[in-house]
């Protein structure tokens, strides 16, 4: 069975735009096309996370890889102050650049 991955774009003015993508190579390179230059992408750790980090890293687009249990933590966050919250997470994780 083919896994795919639940993608929520956050934008400006509580604008949410949801996609699933394939975690194939066509389901990734597909995801890295939706995204903006400017897109800051976080995804939960897991066994292809970094895999996926890796190729939306090579397009210039920023990653941050989060431990699974601070994801509650976060979403409660984000639904506060997304913002405040995302500038947070920039220097709390480890940013790929």
């Amino acid at each position: 069975m083919e896994k795919t991955l639940e993608v929520i774009r956050i934008g400006d003015n509580s604008l949410h735009q949801r996609q699933q993508f394939s975690t194939t190579e066509i389901g990734i390179s597909k995801l890295i096309n939706w995204l903006n230059p400017n897109d800051v992408v976080g995804l939960e750790a897991g066994s292809q996370s970094f895999r996926i980090a890796k190729s939306i890293l090579n397009k210039g687009i920023q990653v941050i890889v989060l431990n699974p249990g601070d994801l509650a933590t976060i979403y409660q966050s984000l639904k506060k102050q997304i913002k405040k919250t995302l500038s947070r997470l920039r220097d709390s994780y480890n940013v790929f650049q």
